[in-house]
């Protein structure tokens, strides 16, 4: 959800104290337009009495990254009319620890001017994603229609509830964490009929006249969105592996005749070409050579084979793949890899983001850890639960760099939503870094089949 589309004056301020973006009801409260307001400085809508007010809260907010401060001020609209407002105002902290160079603001209005009262209700009324006010305890104390649409409940019965009724896995603790950094949350909805439905909510909390704590939770559907993403998803893998197969069936096969046509021609020139000796074996060794490099590059195109259709073509599945993968570690570093992997009959897009994960894990472990040693291990965990684990003996996630790792761990725990698993990845200096990957299934009970060798130790 965008600043834009939240239904409170809400706003960017800049370190030098200029507005950067503003959404809809800034505007409506001043009486300006988007053009007037964004590049000026905030201060010059406010009395004047208040100016250094506003610039103590503003250094404050900047001072104190993360942390929430209100200041209470009177405000100038374009008309000349003066309103008394508040803002509630942090700056943005982002999921790495740093903070950004502007602050976002929220108004709060006491008391409302008359015009507030009606127009906002219209507004919270016609939003056209789910909105609900929640007071201090986290209970529904209204909500619009379109929130009611989207768990099917009217309006009455929704007053008093608690929000984790409707939302299960809600934690206060996330969603203010989520609200600190300026972003919204994927949570489990529950509708009325009992299905879960996939949302994203962002929850805005709001300062009340006589000091108490009020909030404002937007929640919008990802049924949809996350339908186009698994379909996405889906569509990239169908592609890797028909390119897999085009280089398997194809240019590895095209290769390799070619490595045995150039023997045959440095065996031939080897003994046809009688009047020169030199040359003779010159042009054996070129031909020698052209062989030689036919084959590095067939065995460059069966590893981007296997990274392209790693599943499919391989005969032992999803622990004969990630064996596969330890091998490779070994053959292209000096990283000792030790596998422990025990094959279970999973669903092929379950297998396929396994192995994904597994890939990019070890891949961020080579790059950046340092690490001289890597795990790799599946196994049942209870009946019904797969877990996959990628350790490494590295220098922690401290060390490593964050902006590339940041955009692997993102598409992992991407993954992982798509298939309903859990990702959780712990890191310390001390000991390396551990990416853990649990899917459980909700329909059959699951077994590793008996088998010798399912360990590689090293």
């Amino acid at each position: 959800m965008t600043q834009q589309d939240i239904p409170v004056a809400c706003l960017t301020i800049s370190r030098h104290g200029r507005v950067e973006s503003v959404n809809a009801e800034v505007g409506r409260l001043l009486g300006r337009s988007t053009e007037e307001l964004v590049g000026m400085p905030f201060s010059a809508f406010l009395a004047v009495g208040n100016v250094q007010q506003y610039l103590a809260h503003l250094w404050e907010t900047f001072r104190t990254p993360g942390e929430m401060k209100t200041c209470e001020v009177s405000f100038l609209t374009k008309g000349g009319r003066v309103f008394q407002a508040g803002l509630q105002s942090r700056t943005v902290l982002e999921e790495n620890g740093s903070h950004d160079q502007r602050c976002r603001s929220v108004f709060w209005v006491t008391p409302p001017p008359d015009f507030e009262a009606e127009s906002g209700q219209e507004l919270f009324e016609s939003l056209p994603y789910g909105a609900v006010w929640l007071d201090d305890d986290e209970v529904v104390e209204k909500s619009n229609p379109a929130f009611c649409r989207l768990l099917d409940y009217d309006p009455v019965s929704l007053v008093r509830c608690p929000i984790r009724r409707l939302f299960p896995e809600w934690s206060s603790e996330n969603a203010l964490a989520a609200s600190l950094q300026g972003r919204s949350f994927r949570i489990q909805g529950l509708r009325r009929d009992g299905v879960l439905m996939p949302v994203a909510a962002t929850l805005v909390p709001l300062k009340q006249n006589l000091g108490s704590r009020a909030y404002l939770c937007f929640v919008r559907s990802l049924v949809e969105q996350e339908g186009l993403e698994r379909r996405a998803l889906r569509t990239a893998e169908l592609e890797r592996q028909a390119i897999g197969r085009e280089l398997h069936d194809s240019l590895g096969q095209n290769l390799v005749g070619m490595a045995f046509l150039a023997d045959e021609l440095a065996a031939e020139l080897g003994s046809r070409l009688g009047g020169s000796e030199e040359r003779s074996t010159e042009m054996a060794e070129r031909a020698k050579r052209l062989a030689r490099l036919c084959r590095e590059t067939s065995k460059i195109t069966r590893g981007l084979v296997r990274g392209l259709v790693p599943v499919a073509l391989a005969e032992g599945g999803l622990a004969a793949t990630l064996r596969d993968l330890a091998d490779w570690v070994k053959s292209t570093s000096k990283v000792s890899c030790r596998t422990n992997c025990r094959e279970a009959e999973l669903p092929t897009e379950v297998a396929e983001h396994f192995f994904r994960i597994a890939q990019e894990s070890v891949t961020n472990a080579l790059k950046h850890s340092g690490c001289s040693e890597l795990d790799i291990s599946l196994e049942l965990a209870g009946e019904r639960s797969v877990l996959l684990s990628v350790r490494d003996n590295g220098q922690g996630l401290a060390f490593m760099n964050s902006e590339r790792f940041g955009s692997g761990l993102y598409t992992m725990k991407h993954r992982a939503k798509m298939i309903d698993a859990t990702l959780s990845l712990l890191s310390d200096s001390a000991t390396g870094t551990c990416v853990t990957l649990r899917w459980t299934s909700s329909k059959v009970r699951l077994e590793f089949p008996e088998s010798d060798g399912v360990a590689n130790e090293e």
